[in-house]
């Protein structure tokens, strides 16, 4: 999945435009805070992210493990093991979709930066961080 591709075709260029109200807009996707727990659902092809009201850290990276839900995966889990098989998916893809590379420079690879520029929590962004090494320098172990 190209995630600069995909966000560039729906006008988001900048993390002034990555913020979840912005990205849930840009996608045609119905948004609500102050939920119960963090769920994605499809009614009538209508898809729908609720989130639980909790610090913008911990929201912004519930929506886009929702969001990475809405992009891969259909509206139904046949089993359990393909329901695990599509956490596993959206878990991997939120922290793409929350820190794309085209928009970090790799030179400034600060992880308390990111965290601020991104609204996500310092440990996010350190995961984020060792994932960018290995894609671009192979196991940095």
């Amino acid at each position: 999945m190209i995630v600069k591709e995909i966000y560039h075709s729906h006008g988001i260029k900048c993390i002034e435009d990555l913020n979840i109200d912005n990205v849930a807009s840009a996608f045609n996707i119905s948004l609500f805070k102050n939920y119960p727990l963090d769920v994605r659902i499809q009614s009538n092809d209508v898809d729908i992210i609720m989130l639980q009201a909790k610090d913008i850290y911990t929201m912004t990276e519930a929506f886009f493990h929702e969001f990475a839900h809405v992009l891969r995966h259909g509206h139904t889990h046949i089993s359990d093991s393909y329901r695990k098989y599509c956490e596993g998916q959206a878990n991997k893809l939120m922290y793409e979709l929350a820190i794309p590379d085209f928009m970090i420079n790799e030179e400034l690879l600060d992880y308390k930066d990111l965290s601020t520029r991104f609204n996500v929590t310092e440990e996010f962004a350190l995961k984020r961080i060792d994932q960018l090494k290995i894609n671009r320098f192979g196991n940095s172990a």
